[in-house]
């Protein structure tokens, strides 16, 4: 007579189906090792683009305040050296962090801009 167990012993676990080490079915192509990556690519037209890079910085939501999302950036934290913030959003920080990084800051520089 057997002792009682939680978990039947192995030797009375069926043995799994041989089907789940088989390949699987490749319904899309994937896995065909005769095409040739050359043929396959496809030809991307490019269209040229008239852009002014001064409207961009000017108007790109990277040079808006990390806090209030409002107005230019214009104060770098150190040591950490982001450019993250207005002075308006770093007088109402509560903790003296980076909202980038998150690393304590010693200090903060105005940046000015040409």
């Amino acid at each position: 007579m057997y002792r009682q167990y939680a978990y039947p012993p192995l030797s009375f676990l069926p043995f799994p189906d041989p089907s789940i080490y088989e390949d699987p079915d490749d319904d899309y192509g994937y896995l065909d090792t005769n095409t040739n990556a050359s043929t396959s690519t496809k030809e991307h037209s490019f269209h040229p683009v008239d852009w002014n890079i001064d409207t961009l910085k000017k108007n790109s939501e990277l040079n808006n305040c990390t806090v209030c999302y409002e107005n230019e950036r214009t104060h770098l934290f150190t040591p950490c050296n982001h450019l993250a913030c207005c002075i308006d959003c770093i007088e109402r920080l509560e903790t003296n962090r980076c909202p980038i990084c998150n690393q304590v800051y010693n200090d903060y520089i105005r940046v000015l801009k040409p």
